[in-house]
């Protein structure tokens, strides 16, 4: 979703509108969780629209949607569009684009029971969360899965505390390139 805002509006990029946006953890590269969260999304709405015909389904239709903006056919249109950037809005994007990415030993989803082969945080593959020589890629995080970066309780794998601190060296990391993330 950040890169389609960035590639959809260039304008936010030359406005100095944004400082920067950091992409945690993003299916930049489409994910193919995307699909079955979208079918059960789907579902979901179908099912309440049945029985209840006047039920607000905000949520789930911003979640459906959201669902579908991580479909690769859709992702790959928007990588397309990095190419028709001109070179200053390249460079622009280059110096305010950033990318967090992370995988999990852990081999399964906390979305559901399928397995994605290769190096994934449980839901997006680490290849998938960032595009080389587009941004910055800051950290490839190990052993930290979709969920823990955000979440607490059951979902997480990790402590509040732990997450604050990664939010804090996120934040030096942007003010000072030298700060790194990898030693968390």
């Amino acid at each position: 979703m950040a890169l389609q805002m960035l590639v959809n509006h260039p304008q936010v990029l030359e406005d100095n509108a944004l400082a920067a946006v950091v992409a945690v953890q993003s299916p930049i590269k489409g994910t193919p969780t995307a699909q079955f969260l979208y079918e059960k999304v789907t579902a979901t709405q179908a099912g309440i629209r049945a029985v209840c015909r006047r039920c607000s389904l905000g949520i789930l239709d911003d979640l459906a949607k959201g669902a579908r903006s991580m479909d690769k056919k859709i992702t790959e249109k928007n990588i397309e569009q990095v190419g028709r950037l001109s070179a200053a809005q390249v460079s622009l994007l280059n110096q305010k684009l950033f990318y967090v990415a992370s995988y999990s030993s852990a081999q399964y989803s906390k979305l559901g029971t399928y397995i994605i082969n290769g190096k994934n945080d449980g839901t997006v593959p680490t290849d998938n969360q960032y595009i080389v020589g587009v941004g910055r890629l800051l950290a490839v995080l190990p052993d930290v899965g979709h969920t823990d970066l955000f979440f607490s309780g059951l979902k997480s794998g990790m402590t509040s505390s732990k997450r604050r601190v990664f939010a804090h060296t996120l934040m030096d990391s942007l003010i000072d390139p030298r700060a790194s993330l990898e030693a968390l």
